[in-house]
């Protein structure tokens, strides 16, 4: 499913939900800069009988617009928005490079939606600040059914970049 919302600034974010509205437990994956979505498409592919999976386009790339700005910390209130907006709980939440650098953000600005509605955070590829051992623990503890999955299956490491085709 193909979903976006408005923020405030006109910024229009997009993002895909693989099961909307389901108690499967949620994983929010953010991408790097210049990516979009569909760069998460192998792990969406095997993770999605197991997880609601979201995947979204940080503002100003892919089908999001940028508003009044990029910003990590817009990008930051965005997560927190997107939280909000899908009514995510115990959302495992992973972020690769700049989306890492975006969730270490929403960490420290949005504290009170990380404590309701995130479980944990991951950061791939990202330069984390000290202190965030004890988010990235909790993160990696709970994602780990599903990185063992990801691991049994030899995909990690050959993701096909290019393949948005999901069917969602």
């Amino acid at each position: 499913h193909h979903g976006s919302f408005e923020r405030p600034d006109g910024a229009r974010i997009h993002y895909v939900d693989t099961a909307p509205g389901s108690a499967l437990p949620p994983v929010v994956l953010l991408h790097g800069i210049t990516l979009q979505w569909w760069m998460w498409s192998s792990v969406i592919r095997e993770l999605r009988d197991e997880a609601r999976v979201i995947a979204w386009d940080m503002r100003g790339f892919g089908s999001s617009t940028a508003g009044s700005g990029l910003t990590i910390e817009a990008a930051a209130a965005d997560l927190a928005a997107l939280l909000d907006t899908l009514d995510l709980h115990d959302a495992i939440v992973v972020g690769h490079s700049m989306g890492g650098m975006e969730l270490g953000r929403f960490a420290v600005d949005h504290a009170k939606v990380r404590r309701e509605r995130v479980a944990g955070l991951v950061f791939l590829d990202t330069a984390a600040r000290a202190g965030a051992g004890t988010l990235l623990t909790g993160g990696l503890v709970r994602l780990s059914p599903f990185t063992a999955k990801l691991a049994a299956t030899g995909l990690v490491g050959r993701f096909r970049w290019h393949d948005n085709d999901l069917s969602i």
